[in-house]
């Protein structure tokens, strides 16, 4: 349960996403209440699924209008870094952090493969792509600590999966339940990490 000046901020941010995805093209959804009830639901159980991942700095790649990066930081005040490849969608998310004066949280407009990762940063992912075009994205000589998927618990994330093991040194699946039904964070490390 958040405190209700979180409430108001994340209430604030499905608002603002609504009001503003005409302009940025931020989401399919057309109420901030469904926004807020399934999307920011989903968000908020995957952190609590996967939080003991999450030792350092967080990178939310495709962060698109700011899920999960910008609610996770919101409600469980992590360092996180939000990038996209979308100018506009960045400006969206630099607008709402201004307005907020939230400190946890910078942006950058960036793609997947121009960021300089630490093994100390983890990864999340959030309809961005699939496991392994995302792995091969990223470049070989600063790869991150971990990557997270989250991804609907079904046989197309299995097919995924079994698609990007070639790819992948070790996997581990967290399921979960979320108001948009059976979810799980997959936890990928490539070949290059196999220190884990």
């Amino acid at each position: 349960m958040q405190s209700e000046p979180t409430n108001k901020i994340l209430n604030d941010l499905a608002k603002e996403i609504i009001k503003k995805s005409s302009n940025f093209n931020l989401t399919g959804y057309k109420e901030a209440d469904k926004l807020f009830q399934e999307q920011f639901d989903d968000c908020i159980k995957a952190f609590e699924t996967c939080k003991h991942l999450i030792p350092h700095r967080l990178v939310d790649v495709g962060s698109g209008g700011g899920i999960p990066g910008l609610v996770w930081a919101i409600v469980f005040k992590i360092e996180v870094l939000s990038i996209d490849s979308n100018s506009k969608k960045i400006r969206f998310q630099e607008a709402f952090i201004k307005k907020h004066k939230l400190q946890n949280i910078t942006t950058r407009h960036k793609r997947v493969e121009e960021i300089n990762f630490s093994k100390k940063d983890t990864i999340v992912c959030k309809a961005f792509s699939s496991i392994g075009k995302t792995i091969k994205l990223l470049d070989k000589r600063n790869q991150p600590g971990k990557i997270l998927f989250i991804k609907k618990n079904d046989e197309k994330t299995k097919e995924e999966i079994l698609e990007a093991k070639p790819l992948l040194y070790h996997y581990k699946i967290h399921p979960y339940k979320s108001n948009l039904g059976d979810m799980c964070v997959v936890e990928a490390y490539d070949s290059k990490n196999s220190n884990h």
